[in-house]
């Protein structure tokens, strides 16, 4: 019972954090300007600042560090091995260091390297509830680096995946930390479709779709309000 309330309070500390910023940064700011997904993660994580009402989770909410191992070089050769690599780098999203754009850098090349049943294992991986938080945020992260023929179609699954039964959403609850890590992995795949619909025509649609026809309302309201930044 006390490891059970530890964890609650930790969790939703750390979630707090996380959430502070989703409108901190102004949409308008060039993209050059912008801190990165990373480097914004880290500088809410160490300031350690609380709302006491924060708002809405965003996708650019997933926390990384630097001490993701060998992640330009190791490549996982199946399944079983990726879900190995996941196990062991995903508790290291807890320790946060400086060098967040290299760990993305990296993240994204091994991304890329990954077979087709292997990218389709992130999306499965994402949302399997019976996962550790951790490797469902990392696995969800690398899902929105994926650039291969199939992305679009499987940010778009993430993203209007129904919610799972978290019981009821009371502040300061277990479920209420669990219903924020759900909407956050959500989130996460909106806002890449959102960054790649200023250039892309299917990623346009798929985010307007979103916005018209989701089952959930937050991803519906999220996804047009991601649509009215374009």
């Amino acid at each position: 019972m006390k490891n059970k309330i530890i964890y609650i309070c930790l969790s939703f500390l750390v979630l707090s954090a996380l959430i502070f910023f989703l409108f901190s940064e102004n949409t308008t700011t060039p993209a050059s300007k912008q801190k990165s997904v990373f480097q914004k993660v880290l500088n809410v994580i160490n300031s350690e600042k609380i709302e006491n009402d924060p708002p809405p989770i965003s996708a650019d909410n997933v926390a990384s560090n630097s001490n993701i191992e060998n992640a330009d070089t190791y490549l996982p050769t199946d399944i079983p091995k990726l879900q190995e690599w996941l196990e062991k780098e995903a508790p290291k999203l807890d320790n946060l260091n400086n060098n967040t754009e290299e760990t993305e850098i990296k993240l994204r090349a091994l991304v890329q390297a990954l077979n087709i049943e292997q990218k389709q294992y992130l999306v499965q991986a994402s949302l399997d509830t019976k996962l550790p938080i951790n490797q469902r945020l990392l696995s969800a992260y690398m899902n929105t680096l994926n650039d291969s023929d199939s992305s679009l179609d499987q940010l778009q699954e993430i993203a209007q995946r129904e919610l799972p039964d978290v019981g009821e959403v009371r502040p300061h609850t277990e479920a209420e930390v669990r219903y924020g890590q759900e909407m956050a992995i959500r989130y996460m795949q909106v806002d890449e479709l959102a960054r790649r619909a200023k250039t892309d025509a299917n990623a346009y649609n798929k985010l307007k779709l979103l916005s018209q026809s989701s089952e959930l309302k937050q991803i519906r309201d999220y996804a047009a309000r991601r649509l009215k930044d374009l």
